[in-house]
């Protein structure tokens, strides 16, 4: 049913019925325990003001406990829980705030939906400026309201330049008015909806009975004593973990497509979850049965309603359909356990059959593996092989024996081709680091104590030092600078293994060392470099610093001329 747009408004507005008779009690029984005890005195006797029932009880030290600021009481007159603050000390009003809902039946087969907004005011009875008020005030506003009838629905928000408040004559009483030819209530869609922690009203589930929203299926997800907000648990392969659901989210999605029906009658709770936390489904709103609603084969559904599937199934099941597929219950099984999505399933049909990806699957997998991390795994294998130019046609490298293995082989052999590619582009972008290497190293290198440091031959040997100790060194950013003479890239390493990397020094041609970083950014041996660093910085020789610094200038001027 869609949005209804042609409604008498009047005659609507005096179908809605009016508030529970117990309203008030049950609106105050949300804030029990956060009324404010008012107490005051002098000597051994204390008085306790309750702004509820405006009744007082006196305390004797001798007899009884004091009250004590910050405690929680009890109060004699209306046994409502409440906190003890000393009258003298609270000079503004106490202001709570709460929601609900309160569903009730409106006209003769329609449902309403009213979302209210209720303010409790409390204020020291002692307080001379507070005289003339009520120590305690209820105040209601009504501002959302969901109508569902046979014909459609409808929902609307109360202006907010219109405040539905009103003092009744006692001042503490439900504060609800008659809105004047309801001016006030506006057509909303509804999504605008802000969440706040909602209460709801007992009863809502009688109040549907005889409704259009009697077949709504609520009672499967919210429970049989529903609350206002419920987590609901979507399906792992599209949002993850927990979604909340209000019950005026839900309504609304039922008002909005009566058919989220069929999915919870049908045990689809996982599709219904998905389409409830916003997930894209399509379906086909003029369908005249469950299957073609779905889109899907009438033996596919069977299986979907004893399955359960998510949404990646889901569309997959539509894809078979689409494309005249035949897939059996094995592989739908295997295709559900392994979370493929359509793109995924797209992919792996280039290369095998549904029958042949199912059999591979269950055999790469085995009796204890994990099906979707054996489908990621083998959908990498295959992404590796086509990118590395390999015959996708052979069947040696579209099912191999032993996946994790090949797939590792694969890994490494990318890996090795990447740092091929990116070893030639550097030692042809930056050859000046090799040219400059003899005239850097009479400066720059040093031995003492075991310790060795001397600047970088080429460009691949500063990426490998990178990659091999795990930090940035390697990239674009040092290596023009270092081709530049801005800064000189330096390794540090031990005596015995001067081909095992250790230390990365970053040094101007100032001679002051700018950083120093061992394997993943760390510092180790940390006094003790600092020590050999400072000896080194100490006989560096002055002129040839000044002849590179020289070398720096006329680098950088052949860079600007060319």
């Amino acid at each position: 049913m869609g949005k209804l747009t042609d409604w008498d408004w009047k005659e609507a507005y005096k179908k809605i019925p009016d508030l529970p008779a117990d309203f008030r009690e049950y609106a105050l029984d949300l804030f029990d325990g956060e009324h404010i005890l008012y107490y005051h005195g002098r000597g051994v006797n204390q008085t306790v003001i309750c702004p509820v029932c405006r009744e007082s009880t006196r305390y004797n030290s001798r007899t009884q406990i004091f009250p004590k600021s910050g405690d929680g009481g009890i109060c004699m007159g209306c046994g409502r829980r409440g906190i003890y603050a000393h009258a003298l000390r609270v000079t503004r009003p106490c202001v709570r705030e709460a929601y609900i809902f309160l569903g009730q039946k409106f006209g003769e087969d329609g449902f309403i939906l009213r979302g209210f907004k209720m303010i409790l005011i409390e204020r020291n009875p002692l307080n001379i400026r507070d005289m003339e008020e009520e120590p305690m005030e209820l105040r209601l506003i009504e501002y959302r309201r969901l109508f569902i009838t046979k014909e459609g629905y409808l929902t609307q928000f109360s202006s907010p330049n219109w405040e539905c408040i009103h003092r009744t004559a006692s001042g503490y009483g439900i504060c609800y008015v008659e809105e004047e030819e309801n001016s006030c209530w506006q057509p909303t869609t509804g999504d605008d909806y802000k969440k706040f922690y909602m209460y709801l009203y007992p009863g809502i589930y009688e109040e549907m009975q005889g409704t259009a929203a009697q077949y709504c299926c609520m009672e499967k997800l919210f429970g049989k004593d529903p609350e206002a907000e419920i987590s609901i648990p979507v399906p792992r392969y599209t949002y993850g973990g927990q979604h909340s659901l209000t019950v005026w989210e839900y309504l609304l999605s039922y008002a909005k497509d009566r058919k989220l029906e069929i999915l919870l009658k049908c045990g689809l709770e996982n599709l219904a979850m998905e389409k409830l936390a916003g997930g894209a489904l399509h379906y086909n709103p003029k369908a005249k049965n469950p299957w073609d609603y779905l889109k899907v084969t009438k033996e596919r559904f069977k299986w979907m309603c004893a399955h359960n599937p998510g949404i990646r199934m889901f569309e997959i099941c539509k894809y078979e359909r689409r494309n005249g597929l035949k897939l059996d219950d094995e592989i739908c099984d295997a295709l559900g356990a392994a979370g493929l999505n359509v793109a995924e399933f797209e992919y792996f049909l280039r290369f095998m059959s549904p029958k042949q990806l199912s059999n591979r699957l269950l055999k790469y997998t085995g009796k204890k593996g994990n099906m979707r991390s054996t489908a990621i795994t083998y959908r990498d294998y295959l992404h590796m092989r086509e990118d590395l130019g390999y015959d996708m046609t052979n069947t040696i490298y579209t099912y191999p024996r032993n996946l994790q293995r090949e797939h590792d082989k694969l890994v490494i052999e990318q890996n090795e081709r990447a740092a091929e590619k990116r070893r030639k582009e550097v030692e042809s972008k930056y050859k000046k680091i090799r040219e400059r290497f003899k005239e850097a190293a009479v400066v720059y290198s040093f031995e003492e104590k075991g310790l060795l440091i001397r600047p970088a031959k080429n460009a691949t040997e500063i990426v490998n030092e990178g990659r091999k100790l795990h930090h940035c060194v390697g990239g674009d950013r040092y290596l023009k600078s270092h081709g530049e003479r801005k800064t000189i890239i330096c390794f540090l390493r031990h005596k015995k293994t001067p081909a095992v990397p250790y230390i990365t020094v970053e040094v101007e041609p100032t001679g002051k060392i700018r950083q120093w970083y061992g394997t993943h950014d760390t510092k180790p041996d940390e006094k003790k470099i600092n020590r050999f660093l400072k000896d080194y910085c100490n006989q560096l020789d002055l002129k040839a610093l000044a002849k590179e610094a020289k070398v720096k200038i006329a680098a950088a001027l052949e860079a600007v001329a060319i």
